[in-house]
């Protein structure tokens, strides 16, 4: 949470949500129950208590969340005002297409590290 906190910190960048979680994020919204909307919760606490403030989140175009770079990309689409992301993520970049190229792949294990942040901060300064 540091670590991405960092991140934010010095490059101004947002959160938004496209991972599995903003299922949960869409349930609490409309006030639907949900078995995973507590561990959503949860996770929005702990950014909370860390600064970081979750901004936004992508369309859901697949339920089986197979189509997540599209999703990615239709949120680009109508969002001109975005001039570089980043997506971390401890998954390979197949599930990104047509976005991978953007993919910080993160540890499965150890989560977010210096050289992720590193080589995150270069792709959000590259820009798009």
């Amino acid at each position: 949470m540091k670590l991405l906190k960092q991140l934010i910190d010095e490059t101004g960048a947002k959160v938004v949500l496209s991972s599995t979680w903003r299922v949960s994020w869409s349930h609490l919204k409309l006030g639907v129950q949900s078995q995973f909307m507590h561990d959503f919760v949860e996770l929005r606490d702990k950014l909370w208590e860390h600064g970081v403030e979750l901004y936004d989140r992508t369309i859901i175009l697949d339920a089986f969340m197979r189509r997540r770079g599209e999703e990615i990309k239709a949120y680009l689409d109508n969002h001109d005002d975005i001039e570089s992301y980043v997506i971390l993520d401890d998954l390979n970049g197949k599930y990104l297409r047509p976005c991978s190229s953007h993919l910080v792949q993160t540890s499965e294990w150890r989560g977010l590290e210096e050289k992720h942040i590193k080589k995150a901060k270069e792709m959000l300064e590259k820009g798009m």
